[in-house]
């Protein structure tokens, strides 16, 4: 919304270029600036729009009475100082409405505004039972009900069992195929992972989409280049970037216990694009070192092939009428893949062949995440996962 702003182009150019070499605090810094900037010179969105359209009115009720050249040029800057408003009350409604299949086009204000109160509605929760079963609705109460029960789902315990002996029989990947894995990463690397991105997608801590970089691609693209190449060639991704905020999204209608609520990570763009780069050049091994049988994550394989084939063999043991008898079993996997032990991904990385400062990198964005949850539109207090587990929702379940 603010992008429509005339001066704002230049505001990002001169605060970019007078930032230190920390893009961490310059973010921090800029946030705050914008805010004054905000409320001082951008204004209120909806107070603009009702007092240009009441400008516009009187200049056009004293041209349908006394034409003049100075009211017609009024009136034509006040149409497009008007249809600016337009754009941005659009654009606004349409971050807020979180709609992924409907463009910006003519007048869509009112199909984001209801869908924006409708989720609203749908996501509010009223309050939350603790592990007790006591009913709660004082919202501190709710925060530290969700802190403690991310905090225990993210803690290993000894009924893991021990892997280590295992036999993966993971194929090693070849030396050329290492050395690929490894290489530096250029600008067009970063540019084509940055620009992979929907703009508009929910942004992390920061706060800054997607679609805020690749606008100002030109003034910000040397830092963003220079913190990824960082972060690839030490192993280690800064512990700012890699904040992630939790956002709970319910699985049913009125949603009691957290047990009944889906959490979404919402990472920082900025982490985003070092993750993305790292699944593009892990995909491609992908169909390598996964078993035929394993049909999900893999480009050309389906996981509805499964599915097709385990009604067939549903079909079968229903319709089998030999001596011999069947059965099954029916595993439930929960949360399969939002728990991982950490010595367990870093024990698949060494069998596949994957090592160097590409498994530190690896191993350093699965470890270092500091969580924040929201909850009905507030913070909470930051925490870490346990030493043994954490929840890969902000790390793509392709690369593990």
């Amino acid at each position: 919304m603010w992008t429509k702003h005339n001066n704002f182009a230049n505001i990002i150019r001169d605060s970019w270029n007078s930032q230190g070499s920390n893009v961490s605090d310059f973010f921090f810094k800029l946030s705050n600036m914008l805010t004054v900037w905000n409320r001082e010179t951008f204004g209120n969105l909806f107070y603009n729009k009702k007092r240009t359209f009441a400008r516009l009115q009187g200049v056009q009720h004293c041209l349908s009475s006394n034409y003049r050249a100075s009211l017609a040029t009024m009136e034509e800057h006040l149409i497009k100082e008007y249809n600016n408003i337009i754009e941005q009350e659009e654009l606004f409604w349409l971050q807020k409405s979180r709609n992924c299949w409907l463009k910006e086009g003519d007048r869509n204000i009112k199909k984001f505004h209801l869908s924006t109160l409708v989720r609203r509605r749908r996501n509010k929760l009223e309050g939350l039972k603790n592990e007790d079963g006591v009913w709660t609705q004082d919202k501190e109460e709710m925060k530290d009900v969700a802190i403690r029960y991310f905090k225990k789902l993210f803690t290993a315990n000894d009924s893991l069992g021990n892997f280590e002996q295992l036999p993966l029989m993971f194929l090693l990947l070849r030396d050329e195929t290492k050395a690929c894995i490894n290489t530096a990463v250029g600008e067009d690397e970063v540019q084509q992972s940055l620009f992979g991105i929907g703009s508009l997608k929910a942004p992390g801590p920061y706060g800054f989409p997607a679609g805020f970089f690749q606008k100002y691609w030109n003034v910000c693209k040397c830092d963003l280049i220079k913190m990824v190449q960082y972060s690839f060639e030490t192993g280690v991704v800064p512990v700012d970037i890699n904040q992630t905020l939790i956002t709970l999204v319910p699985k049913t209608d009125c949603p009691m216990e957290m047990s009944q609520l889906r959490p979404i990570s919402l990472c920082n763009t900025t982490y985003k694009v070092i993750s993305k780069i790292i699944v593009q050049r892990l995909r491609h091994l992908l169909p390598n070192i996964i078993s035929p049988n394993q049909v999900a994550f893999v480009p050309g394989r389906q996981i509805q092939d499964n599915i097709v084939v385990a009604q067939e063999v549903l079909h079968k043991l229903k319709t089998s009428k030999g001596r011999s008898g069947y059965f099954a079993w029916k595993i439930d996997l929960a949360k399969a893949y939002d728990r991982l032990q950490w010595n367990f991904i870093w024990k698949v990385l060494g069998e596949v062949g994957i090592d160097g400062k590409m498994a530190d990198l690896i191993m350093n964005c699965v470890s270092s995440v500091q969580y924040r949850i929201v909850l009905n539109g507030e913070v909470t207090t930051s925490f870490t996962p346990g030493s043994d587990i954490r929840q890969v929702t902000p790390y793509p379940p392709t690369s593990l």
